[in-house]
Formats: structure tokens, C-alpha cells, sequence
């Protein structure tokens, strides 16, 4: 029984060593053609690269085509054509020498006219005298002030505050008074105050009632401003 376990193992492994070697062969075989086609690729790239090289050279032959460009400055020589400028002997000749001589017998006489006397400007006109027989201007009227004191107006006397006649106080009061052309007081202030307001409120009082004698300018009545002062004063 042994023996023939041992004889079946053998053809076993003989079988599968064949196997594989015949596997081996064939994905070695296949490694092979894989790896062979590539090989001519570069024989055919060698074969391009000859075509393209003459195509370089071509255009490096092109290059010193415009190298006759170069031959432009050498036409710059040409410019020596102005140098036989120097040949301008025409000045030479002795028509030129009369020329030169001519201008100066002519410039003599333009010398003699020269000095010509200069006019002198005329004297201005004399200004007008301003006419003097201007009316002067008529003095100003004289105004007169209005007038508060005529016995006529018979203005009343202002009231003494009984409250300061009763403490013996006295007292002056000026007032400032627009008299109308009609002779009334048309706006009055205290101009100077007295010692106490029962005094000035008296006289205000007062004054307001009074009659006036108005100012004139000429003959004329013209409202005008008078001081009138007040005074309280104990018999």
C-alpha cells in the first residue's frame, strides 16, 4: 500500500512539475513578445530624426540671407557727395569783390539823412479858468429854540410829593422835550434824574401838560428838541 501511495505522489508531483514548467514556458513565452515589439520603436525614431535635421539646416541656411541688408551702410560712403560743397569758387569772382564795395558808398548817404532835427512838441493848450461868477451858497437859517417860560403859557407849577415835602427833602429833575410845530410835548424823557423817582414822576407829569412856543426857522414853526429842568424847592 505504501508503495503505491509513494508511486501515485511521484506521478503527482511529476504531473504538476510539468504543468508548471509548461505554465512557466508559456507566460515566459508571452513576457517575451510583450517586451520584442517595442524594440523596433527605436529604430524607426532613428530613421525620423535624419529627415527633420535638413530641414534645420535649411533654415540656418536661410539666416545669412539678410546678411545683404548689412550692405545698406555701406551706401553711407555716398554722403561724401556733399563734400564737394568746397567747390563753391563762385564767391571768387571779382563781380563779388564789386558787390562788397557797392554797399558801403551806399550806406554813406543813409549816414547824411540821418540827423534829422527833431520837431518840438507844441506847448500844451492853457486849461480854462473855473468861471468865478458861481452864486455861493445861501447861508443857513438860523433855528430858534423853542420857548417853555412865557407868562402867557400859564403852565401850573409840578406837584410836590407830599411824602418828601413832609421829610424836607428837595430835588432837580431835567427833562428832554420834542416840542411839535404846534407847540405840545410830543416826546419827554428824563434826561438827568433827581435824587428820588416821586420827583421825576412829578415832573414828567407835568411837563406833559405844558404848552410850548415852537421852534421857527425864519418864520417858519419846526418841531425841535429843548431841555426843560424842574426843581422842588420848600418855602
Amino acid at each position: 500500500m505504501n508503495q503505491t501511495l509513494n508511486s501515485r505522489a511521484s506521478v503527482l508531483t511529476l504531473i504538476v512539475g510539468v504543468h508548471a514548467a509548461a505554465l512557466w514556458l508559456i507566460v515566459a513565452g508571452l513576457h517575451q513578445q510583450k517586451l520584442v515589439p517595442p524594440s523596433p520603436l527605436p529604430a524607426v525614431m532613428v530613421e525620423m530624426l535624419p529627415a527633420e535635421r535638413p530641414v534645420v539646416k535649411e533654415v540656418i541656411e536661410t539666416k545669412p540671407q539678410p546678411e545683404p541688408v548689412k550692405e545698406i551702410p555701406k551706401v553711407q560712403p555716398k554722403k561724401e557727395q556733399p563734400k564737394p560743397q568746397p567747390k563753391k569758387p563762385s564767391p571768387k569772382t571779382t563781380t563779388s569783390d564789386k558787390a562788397l564795395t557797392a554797399p558801403k558808398s551806399e550806406a554813406e548817404p543813409v549816414q547824411q539823412a540821418s540827423p534829422a532835427p527833431v520837431e518840438p512838441s507844441p506847448p500844451p493848450a492853457p486849461v480854462a479858468a473855473a468861471p468865478r461868477d458861481v452864486a455861493p451858497a445861501p447861508a443857513p437859517v438860523p433855528i430858534t429854540p423853542p420857548r417853555f417860560n412865557a407868562a402867557y403859557l400859564n403852565n401850573p407849577a409840578p406837584t410836590y410829593p407830599p411824602m418828601l415835602r413832609r421829610a424836607g427833602e428837595e430835588g432837580r429833575v431835567v427833562l428832554r422835550v420834542f416840542v411839535t410845530a404846534e407847540g405840545t410835548a410830543g416826546e419827554v424823557h428824563v434826561l438827568r434824574p433827581s435824587s428820588s423817582p416821586l420827583f421825576d414822576e412829578a415832573a414828567l407829569a407835568a411837563v406833559r401838560k405844558y404848552r410850548f412856543v415852537p421852534a421857527r426857522r425864519g418864520d417858519t414853526a419846526v418841531a425841535e428838541w429843548v431841555q426843560v429842568p424842574i426843581e422842588f424847592k420848600l418855602n
